[in-house]
């Protein structure tokens, strides 16, 4: 789902909740929800569309300043290989420390290719 899109669906404000566990335990609670979100890292390497090793690479960024209020917990980095002979693709997924401006892409992961595109795409969710 787009990010507007998830805006309208769930505006700002506080949210009430209440439930019950299986064992019958009433539960209450609010929380404030906020359109406020962090800013997408600055790749530093590899530049776009650079061709990378097969053997493996490493991607850095630099590190995301928090908007007030928000702290920045962790990364996740994605990476896809598609293969034109293959309709499927390959997913690897890191989640990383918050510390973290490096992550390394092990050549086992791309498989057989002498060469792999690398490019950057935003993940918007579904």
């Amino acid at each position: 789902m787009p990010f507007k899109n998830f805006k309208k669906r769930f505006p700002e404000g506080t949210y009430k909740f209440r439930g019950e566990t299986i064992k019958g335990q009433k539960l209450r609670g609010s929380e404030r929800f906020s359109h406020t979100i962090p800013d997408q890292p600055n790749i530093t390497s590899p530049a776009e569309d650079a061709d990378v090793s097969s053997g493996g690479f490493k991607i850095t960024w630099d590190p995301v300043p928090g908007p007030s209020g928000i702290k920045i917990v962790g990364y996740i980095a994605i990476v896809t290989v598609e293969s034109k002979k293959v309709s499927k693709i390959r997913e690897l997924q890191m989640e990383l420390p918050a510390t973290a401006t490096s992550a390394t892409v092990p050549g086992e992961f791309l498989a057989a290719r002498r060469t792999s595109r690398w490019s950057r795409k935003q993940r918007t969710g579904t």
